[in-house]
């Protein structure tokens, strides 16, 4: 909805937009994600501030980060990408977790 109300100068001025989008205000949108090698992402429609994003792994592969992220206020998602790695392997584990 817009409003317009006058100024001193007896010039119409907006004061307030809002916008809707599928119930979420129109804000930065941080762009898709891309699944991860051997497991996938879920998104919503729309990935704009507040939207979680959750990460899966294939059959015999394991997580290793975080499942899921929130696409922040400044546009881009939190954290890193997680990394689906096969079971019984620990040595990508260990340069994952080294940088």
């Amino acid at each position: 909805m817009v409003k317009y109300k006058k100024n001193i100068f007896n010039n119409f001025i907006c004061v307030k937009l809002i916008v809707m989008i599928n119930e979420f205000p129109l804000s930065l949108d941080c762009g898709n994600l891309s699944d991860p090698l051997n497991g996938n992402v879920a998104l919503p429609n729309v990935t704009v501030v507040n939207i979680t994003a959750n990460y899966s792994c294939n059959d015999n592969y394991t997580m290793i980060g975080d499942s899921s992220r929130r696409c922040l206020d400044s546009g881009v998602w939190e954290g890193v990408e997680p990394a689906c790695l096969a079971n019984g392997r620990n040595d990508v584990y260990r340069v994952y977790r080294f940088f």
